[in-house]
């Protein structure tokens, strides 16, 4: 067991970053349930989606989407999207948690767990940021030629 050692500072300012990593997983978690919710009624009540896109302002575009999609596409989009928010959720939980862990036992291989956790985390969300740039950039450009 590795031990290493770590100015008051540095463990406090680690500790701060585990306890909001902590609050803002249980708040993905959240956000998860109700993508998972939301998405299982509007999939169970076609009508009332197509009903609140008409209220909303929503274009045309989008509820001839709604209205001709496979309704088990929109089922399977809203499960992947909960499951990414999931994600990031563990991730997050599982930063805070090696972080105590180390606090606890003073052993490096608890800390290297922290910061891969941390590592992960950011990593997920960069290349979903990346890729939901990328699609983005192509919409527009779909939209601007059509």
């Amino acid at each position: 067991m590795n031990h290493t050692e770590l100015d008051n500072a540095t463990v406090k300012e680690l500790n701060a970053s585990g306890n909001w990593a902590y609050f803002i997983g249980f708040y993905y978690i959240f956000i998860g349930v109700l993508i998972v919710v939301t998405g299982v009624y509007f999939f169970a009540n076609k009508d009332v989606a197509i009903h609140l896109a008409e209220s909303a302002g929503v274009s045309i575009n989008i509820k001839h989407f709604l209205m001709d999609a496979n309704e088990w596409l929109v089922l399977l989009l809203t499960l992947v999207s909960a499951c990414i928010v999931f994600m990031n959720a563990f991730f997050l939980i599982k930063f805070r948690s090696s972080g105590i862990s180390f606090f606890l036992t003073d052993d490096t291989s608890k800390l290297d767990d922290t910061y891969t956790h941390l590592r992960n985390y950011l990593r997920l969300n960069s290349l979903f940021s990346i890729g939901s740039i990328l699609l983005s950039l192509i919409a527009i450009i779909y939209f601007l030629i059509d």
